[in-house]
């Protein structure tokens, strides 16, 4: 399914590998690998509050997540020694700002249950 994404949008899921989603009660945290980077052990992190998120979107159709809502992105250059990319890190989420995600993992299912149960209990 998430292939659908990937063609249909390009970037940004044609760069991102490695991707992993935490969805706890103080916030979500997606985290990928740019693969366009020379870093191998670098990694995106975008983290949005609970209290931040404005709405979560599901498009069933490309298995893409819409997260709408002020967060922020901070890009390590090496994750495991958090040397951090500031001049990647300066990107801002605002209130009506959109991080879009692609759904493409083992239980997507819940995990899309999930992320819309999140929402819902805003």
């Amino acid at each position: 399914m998430g292939i659908k994404a990937v063609l249909k949008c390009g970037k940004p899921f044609s760069i991102e590998e490695k991707e992993s989603i935490l969805i706890a009660d103080e916030g979500i945290e997606f985290r990928y690998h740019d693969v366009e980077t020379q870093f191998e052990t670098s990694v995106s992190v975008y983290q949005i509050l609970r209290e931040d998120v404005r709405a979560i979107a599901i498009d069933d159709a490309v298995h893409v997540a819409t997260i709408i809502g002020k967060g922020n992105m901070t890009v390590y250059h090496d994750i495991t020694t958090k040397k951090i990319d500031w001049t990647r890190s300066q990107r801002r989420f605002y209130e009506d700002s959109q991080m879009k995600i692609l759904l493409a993992y083992e239980n997507n299912d819940e995990l899309i249950q999930r992320l819309k149960n999140y929402a819902s209990l805003k």
